[in-house]
């Protein structure tokens, strides 16, 4: 009975309220599917690891955004050490694909999410520090 579900690497560190500021992604922003927050470095934090990231569709090169805007912006993937996810979104699209192992399982995700009409968002609002 739950509407979210979180995923979120144990080597992360968080600020009090970062859920509170996920979930209220979802009622800002039509469609989301999922969200995240701005992913800093534990050993320098004030470098952002991720902002999201672009997929390159013909060269399967994906890329991190490590500039941070004001607003709550729509991706094309987001870092999978820690992502909110919406249960009905997973009712659609399904789980991780299994077949990544390790790497790349949350661009394949986003890129499903995306084709089935969900938005994948980032928010400045909140922030993790990572120290993978």
């Amino acid at each position: 009975n739950v509407d979210y579900i979180m995923i979120l690497n144990n080597d992360t560190a968080v600020p009090p309220n970062m859920l509170k500021k996920l979930v209220n992604v979802f009622s800002r922003k039509k469609n989301v599917g999922f969200c995240g927050p701005v992913e800093y470095s534990y050993l320098n934090p004030y470098d952002v690891q991720s902002a999201g990231g672009k997929i390159g569709l013909y060269t399967g090169y994906h890329k991190y955004i490590s500039t941070v805007s004001g607003n709550i912006e729509t991706v094309e993937w987001l870092s999978g050490s820690c992502i909110l996810i919406r249960k009905k979104g997973i009712l659609d699209v399904g789980c991780f694909d299994e077949r990544y192992f390790l790497y790349v399982e949350e661009v394949d995700y986003a890129y499903r999410m995306t084709k089935y009409g969900y938005k994948v968002c980032v928010t400045p609002e909140t922030s993790i520090w990572h120290k993978g």
